[in-house]
């Protein structure tokens, strides 16, 4: 059997090692990851993001949950 690992992963796996050193990265991702929490756990609080969303001009905007291995999408035209 031979493993072929993705090289997209690879490359997300080596950048989140390298930022894992850097006090700044790590505060960022653990704000990112609470403010998904916050509006994760309430309808309410996400209802307000959407209309702030709606007024800003963007589609679909949701606070996505922090992981490894997610790549940026963009969907807009």
């Amino acid at each position: 059997m031979v493993s072929v690992a993705c090289a997209a992963h690879r490359l997300a796996l080596c950048c989140k090692d390298a930022s894992s050193g850097v006090a700044y990265m790590n505060s960022f991702r653990d704000l990112r990851q609470q403010l998904h929490l916050y509006f994760r756990n309430s309808a309410n609080r996400t209802a307000v993001l959407q209309a702030a969303a709606e007024c800003l001009g963007l589609d679909d905007f949701k606070v996505k949950e922090v992981k490894d291995t997610r790549w940026p999408t963009y969907s807009g035209s």
